[in-house]
């Protein structure tokens, strides 16, 4: 781009941040990032949705914590959108933090952010998918999804994926542990 006399902007910078994540080559697209910065061009909050959700996707969520800290800490604060907390609050989720997701949901609620039907359904589905799915988290996400006005249709479906998930897990997890009562007497 320089080569050509292009100055790039935050709209260019966040294109390629963003491809490289969908790459998922991460070291790429925080180095563009730390120049898009030392360039004197201001990140906007679709800029650091980009690499938030990029570190995400490659697995750096606490990288991710670490620049969602950054964007409020700033001089000139960004303010996160109901996206910026969406991505945090399924990352955690999903790797079991549910702590951790419920703390980030609630300051997402704070912020004036309403949970919609895609984002509690995305949540629910990485909660299933989870090598230890929670009860609680499960119970108190389909109250959340009933308050945020999912049919009914919809709700039987997912509480019918709950349930069936929660008695695998189950069922598996107690063999395990007789097993393992088994094995050491």
């Amino acid at each position: 781009m320089r080569q050509r006399l292009v100055q790039p902007n935050v709209v260019t910078y966040t294109a390629l941040i963003d491809g490289y994540g969908r790459s998922r080559d991460i070291e790429n697209g925080l180095r563009l990032f730390r120049e898009m910065c030392n360039e004197g061009v201001a990140p906007d909050l679709i800029a650091f949705n980009a690499l938030i959700s990029s570190l995400v996707r490659c697995g750096c969520v606490v990288l991710a914590m670490q620049l969602f800290e950054e964007m409020s800490a700033r001089k000139g604060a960004i303010t996160p959108d109901f996206k910026t907390y969406s991505i945090l609050a399924q990352a955690h989720f999903y790797d079991g933090y549910f702590e951790k997701g419920w703390e980030i949901f609630g300051m997402m609620t704070d912020g004036g952010h309403k949970p919609n039907q895609r984002m509690l359904e995305s949540i629910l589905k990485r909660v299933l998918k989870s090598s230890k799915p929670d009860r609680d988290t499960v119970s108190r996400l389909l109250e959340e999804m009933t308050s945020a006005g999912v049919t009914d249709s919809t709700m039987r479906f997912w509480r019918m994926q709950a349930s069936k998930t929660l008695s695998r897990w189950e069922i598996s997890g107690n063999k395990n542990a007789e097993e393992k009562q088994r094995n050491n007497p």
